[in-house]
């Protein structure tokens, strides 16, 4: 019998177009994310390509599915099945049962632990795929509250009705950009929300990012009355400091609360030169219909329903 194990052609993954300067710790790296490894193979004569086998053929399937053509170790990759099957032929029926798992992602404000679980839907082949998410603090939101002078303010009487102030050391009339974090109203915090203070102050902008109250201690109307009030409270700040521009905006769920000051009946409420100080809202990746997030995870805490 051979001293060699032979591997299993399923689990093994083929990696092609590599950097000669390739090496194994990099590729354990990567492919490890999408499930436990059983070897690590790299060519070196010639060099450029590699093999990698995982403990599960589904676990190698996701990895062709998600890094063929994306950049690693320096150049665009190839991966594909070590059978030669791409990731074009493996949208068949996969096995209902699939372990959760761990995927721990980095971005320049925060590290984010993902939990994945894929449920088999009733359309053969087809998958739904809902994440859950932790997020813990990055050192660069530390960075920007070192490096930018700031206060905070409460702008209601909620604990979280807190808002942080960049800029101040700016003056008074500067331009104002309120910045409302995202995460489906349930999600993050002001603290590791400041990733657009640092090009914004810079440019002689004031930066407000707010807190507010999450679901489920809140519902998704209570939090849009808070923001109306912190809008107020900007308005007041803004005719007060004598600036003359105010923006508001945000992202995901944060998009969705900067909308809500279009709200026409609370707009009116405020004389021409406040109206005309508020310019208008930039809204990224905003989540306006609520009705699609009813029967997803998401709405566990929220506790909508297409009524509301």
């Amino acid at each position: 019998m051979s001293r060699y194990r032979e591997w299993d052609p399923q689990c093994k993954v083929y990696v092609g177009n590599l950097g000669n300067n390739a090496s194994k710790n990099e590729l354990e790296d990567v492919f490890s994310k999408y499930g436990p490894l059983r070897n690590v193979w790299v060519a070196r004569n010639p060099p450029g390509f590699a093999f990698i086998e995982f403990e599960d053929p589904r676990d190698a399937e996701d990895a062709v599915r998600g890094l063929d053509g994306t950049r690693c170790c320096g150049a665009r990759i190839i991966v594909e099945m070590s059978n030669g099957k791409s990731r074009s032929r493996y949208n068949r029926r996969r096995s209902p049962a699939r372990r959760s798992r761990e995927v721990i992602c980095a971005s320049p404000n925060f590290v984010c632990r993902v939990l994945s679980v894929k449920v088999p839907m009733e359309k053969e082949g087809a998958f739904e795929i809902q994440i859950k998410v932790s997020l813990t603090q990055h050192p660069v939101s530390k960075l920007v509250k070192e490096s930018v002078p700031f206060e905070t303010i409460s702008y209601g009487p909620e604990e979280t009705s807190r808002v942080d102030i960049y800029g101040t050391s700016l003056s008074k009339d500067s331009p104002i950009f309120v910045y409302i974090h995202g995460g489906y109203w349930q999600e993050l915090s002001k603290d590791i929300s400041n990733y657009p203070v640092l090009p914004l102050v810079e440019s002689g902008i004031r930066v407000f990012v707010p807190g507010y109250c999450l679901a489920p201690e809140a519902s998704v109307g209570d939090i849009i009355e808070q923001i109306k009030r912190l809008g107020e409270y900007v308005l007041k700040e803004a005719t007060q400091s004598g600036t003359r521009s105010v923006w508001f905006g945000g992202h995901s769920a944060g998009a969705h609360l900067a909308a809500s000051l279009l709200d026409e009946e609370w707009f009116k409420r405020f004389d021409q030169k406040v109206q005309n100080i508020f310019k208008g809202l930039i809204l990224i990746s905003g989540i306006y219909d609520l009705v699609p997030i009813v029967q997803t995870y998401v709405n566990e805490p929220l506790r909508l329903d297409e009524k509301k």
